[in-house]
C-alpha cells in the first residue's frame, strides 16, 4: 500500500491548499475510504439507535430517572460538539487516517469503563464524553476523506458510505438487545469495545488523495488552520445552514432514542419495539442508494432535497403520539427510515458544496460543534419533559416542529445561493458554481 510510514508532520503537509487545476480522482483508492467509512457509520448510527434499548436498562438498574440517564446520549451528542470542532482542526494537522485511529482508541477506552461503572455519573463520563469524543473523531475523518476523492461522483460515494446507517440500524439495535439478554448491559458494553477498535483498522488506509500529495509539494502556498477558519467565518450561508442543523438535532434523538420507551409503555412487547429500529435501518438502506443517485442527476437540486427530506421527517415525528397500533408503528418506522437516508446521505454533500472542498476538513467540524450542541440539548430535554408531563407528547411534538424549522432554514440557504453569489467561496473541485443550487 503506498504511503506506508508516513509521519503526522508528512500527513500534515498533505492537507496543503489545493491548487486551482486540482482534479479530484473520483475513484481508484476513494473507493477503499468509502468502505471504511461504511463501517464507522453503521457503528455511529447503530449505537445511537439501539442506546433506546439500553437507556431502559439503565433506568432499571441505577433506578435513575429519565432525565438522568438522558445525560449519557446528551453528553454523546455534545462531545460531538467539542471532538467534532478539534476534530476538524485534527486533520488540517495531521491527517484523516491519524484522527481517525486515536478517535477509534478512545471510545473503545470508553466502552471498557463503562463496562466497570459502579453509578450513572462515572457512565456519564465514560458513555458521554470518551466514546462520544472518539465517534465525533472519526465521524468527521471519514466523511472528509470519501468527500477529498470524489466530485462529480460525490453523491454516490456518499450515498455508498451512508448505507452504514441502514445497516448499523438494522444489525446493532437487536444485536444490543442479544447481547444484554445474554451478558447483561455491562457485558454488552464489552463486546461493542472490541468491534469499535475495528475501526482502527480502517483509519490507517485513510491516506490522502493524490492532488493533495502533490500540493504538499507547494509549501509556500500551505495554509493553516486558523487561516482556514478565517476563510470559513466568510461564508454566511455555511453558518446559516450550521444553525438549521442545530435546530435539527435538538429534536434529533427524541425519534431514535425515546421511541421505543414510548412504544414500551402504550403496549407492544420489547422484543418487538426494538424491530422498529431494523424497519429503519432497512428502509433508509434502500433510500440512500435511491437519492444518492438522484442527488447527482444534473438539474437536482441538493440543498432542496435536502429540505425536502427534513419536512417529511418533521412532519411524521409530530405524528408519533396519536398512534396507538403496532402496525401504525411500524409504518412510522418505514418512512422515518426513508427520509433519514435520504437526510444523513445529504448532509456532507450540501456542506462541501456550500464551502467548497479546500474548507471541508475545518466546516465539518464547525458544522459538528453545531450538530453537536442540539445534541446535548435533545435527549435531556426530552426526559426532562417526560418527567415533568409523564408522557412523550410534548418532546415528539416539539422535536416535529425543530426538524420543520431546520427544513425552512435550508429552504432559505437555497433561496439565497440562487440569488446572490457568494464570491467568499472556493470550489476548486466541486461540480457546482458558487451561484447555483
Amino acid at each position: 500500500m503506498s504511503g506506508e510510514g508516513k509521519t503526522g508532520e508528512d500527513e500534515r503537509e498533505e492537507m496543503a491548499v489545493v491548487p486551482p487545476d486540482a482534479k479530484a480522482p473520483d475513484g481508484g483508492w476513494g473507493w477503499v475510504c468509502v468502505v471504511g467509512r461504511f463501517f464507522i457509520v453503521a457503528l455511529s448510527a447503530g449505537l445511537t439507535s439501539g442506546f433506546g434499548i439500553m437507556y431502559i436498562e439503565i433506568i432499571n438498574y441505577f433506578d435513575t430517572t429519565r432525565a438522568e440517564t438522558a445525560w449519557m446520549s446528551s453528553l454523546f451528542g455534545g462531545m460531538n460538539c467539542v471532538g467534532g470542532l478539534f476534530g476538524g482542526a485534527a486533520i488540517e494537522r495531521y491527517g484523516c487516517r491519524a484522527a481517525t485511529v486515536i478517535g477509534s482508541i478512545l471510545a473503545c477506552a470508553g466502552f471498557v469503563i463503562s463496562y466497570f461503572s459502579p453509578n450513572i455519573y462515572l457512565l456519564c463520563f465514560a458513555y458521554g464524553i470518551l466514546v462520544g469524543s472518539g465517534f465525533a473523531l472519526m465521524y468527521v475523518s471519514s466523511a472528509v476523506v470519501v468527500l477529498q476523492y470524489f466530485d462529480k461522483r460525490r453523491g454516490l460515494a456518499m450515498s455508498i458510505s451512508s448505507l452504514g446507517d441502514g445497516v448499523g440500524m438494522l444489525v446493532l439495535p437487536p444485536l444490543t438487545y442479544l447481547l444484554i439478554e445474554t451478558y447483561s448491559w455491562r457485558g454488552a458494553f464489552l463486546v461493542t469495545a472490541g468491534i469499535t477498535l475495528n475501526a482502527a483498522v480502517f483509519g490507517l488506509l485513510f491516506k490522502p488523495p493524490p492532488y493533495l500529495n502533490k500540493a504538499s509539494q507547494k509549501r509556500s502556498a500551505r495554509r493553516s488552520v486558523l487561516r482556514s477558519f478565517k476563510q470559513l467565518l466568510q461564508n454566511k450561508l455555511f453558518f446559516l445552514f450550521a444553525f438549521g442543523s442545530f435546530l435539527l438535532h435538538v429534536g434529533y434523538t427524541v425519534p431514535l432514542i425515546h421511541l421505543i420507551d414510548l412504544v414500551i409503555l402504550k403496549g407492544v412487547a420489547k422484543s418487538q419495539s426494538t424491530l422498529l429500529m431494523s424497519v429503519m435501518g432497512t428502509t433508509s438502506l434502500v433510500s440512500i442508494v435511491i437519492f444518492g443517485w438522484i442527488s447527482d442527476l444534473p438539474n437536482v437540486s441538493r440543498i432542496g432535497l435536502h429540505s425536502a427530506s427534513i419536512a417529511v421527517l418533521g412532519a411524521s415525528v409530530m405524528a408519533v403520539p396519536s398512534l396507538d397500533t403496532e402496525v401504525a408503528f411500524f409504518v412510522f418506522a418505514g418512512i422515518f427510515g426513508v427520509f433519514m437516508g435520504a437526510w444523513y446521505m445529504g448532509q456532507g454533500v450540501v456542506v462541501s458544496q456550500i464551502v467548497g472542498v479546500e474548507l471541508t476538513s475545518i466546516a465539518f467540524g464547525v458544522h459538528s460543534l453545531h450538530t453537536g450542541s442540539g445534541m446535548f440539548l435533545s435527549s435531556i430535554l426530552a426526559g426532562w419533559l417526560f418527567d415533568i408531563t409523564g408522557s412523550y407528547v410534548l418532546p415528539f411534538y416539539i422535536s416535529g416542529c425543530l426538524y420543520l424549522c431546520a427544513s425552512l432554514v435550508t429552504l432559505i440557504v437555497l433561496i439565497a445561493r440562487r440569488r446572490v453569489p457568494d464570491h467568499s467561496q472556493n470550489h476548486p473541485v466541486t461540480r457546482d458554481s458558487p451561484s447555483q443550487m
